[in-house]
């Protein structure tokens, strides 16, 4: 939609109440499907007249608002996953991280030179 319609179609919906995500989400649905055949202000005040008759019954609207509470979800993951990330590089990049993984690759090495010791004389007769 324009600029300009959607201007128009917030001050339609502004006396819509609880209705006008339902509304909004027919329309988008409809105009996905090029359901729309003239301007989408009108058929926004042919759903909101049906609306207050009570006979509006959305078809596409609640798949379309499906998605949208799937995309929120997956931006909000994306965040959480991306702070994480951040967390940890600001973790890895401490002084205390540093020395903490030199002494675990430091043990591991010695116990892994003890293992190869203790193999090397087992085999021995």
């Amino acid at each position: 939609m324009l600029p300009e319609e959607r201007e128009a179609a917030r001050r339609l919906l502004r006396h819509c109440g609880d209705q006008s995500q339902s509304l909004l989400d027919e329309l988008a649905g409809r105009l996905r499907t090029n359901g729309v055949r003239s301007d989408p202000v009108a058929y926004l005040r042919g759903l909101i007249a049906r609306a207050g008759a009570g006979s509006f019954v959305p078809e596409l609207g609640p798949r379309i608002a499906a998605e949208r509470v799937q995309r929120e979800k997956d931006a909000l993951q994306r965040r959480q996953r991306d702070a994480e990330e951040r967390r940890l590089a600001a973790e890895r990049a401490t002084p205390e991280y540093q020395a903490k993984r030199r002494a675990e690759r430091e043990r591991i090495g010695n116990l892994l030179d003890d293992l190869k010791q203790r193999m090397g004389t087992g085999r021995r007769p």
